[in-house]
């Protein structure tokens, strides 16, 4: 079985607007652990950048060759909600150079991200 444990990252970077404006950046870290003792994966998924502030309790579901990231909770310090509990935010697969992520109810902030993002493995420590 596939050893999804880990700390990952995916960046988006969207263009700055050529009327004006800044390059608007997002960071998406994603921690995928165990409690001590208890076989049983959590995540946590912190999004932050541009009008973001994000943070999510989320419970994987192994699938064999796939994760389902799906929703519990939103943490204190989160600023945006809409997700309801059970919905499937995204589904990652092993990827070369990380985890290809299937977005579901989860959306990236840039377009051109819908296909072939990426998280890419920091750690193995969690």
């Amino acid at each position: 079985p596939f050893n999804w444990y880990g700390k990952y990252e995916f960046g988006e970077v969207a263009p700055a607007n050529p009327n004006g404006g800044s390059v608007q950046s997002w960071q998406y870290k994603l921690l995928i652990s165990s409690t001590n003792g208890v076989p049983r994966m959590y995540a946590e998924l912190d999004v932050d950048g541009f009008q973001s502030l994000l943070r999510i309790n989320a419970t994987p579901v192994d699938r064999g060759q796939a994760l389902d990231i799906v929703f519990d909770s939103y943490r204190v310090d989160s600023m945006l909600q809409g997700f309801k509990k059970g919905d499937i935010l995204f589904t990652l697969t092993p990827a070369s150079k990380g985890l290809a992520i299937e977005w579901k109810k989860m959306q990236p902030n840039v377009d051109k991200n819908l296909n072939g993002s990426m998280f890419k493995k920091l750690s193995n420590d969690f």
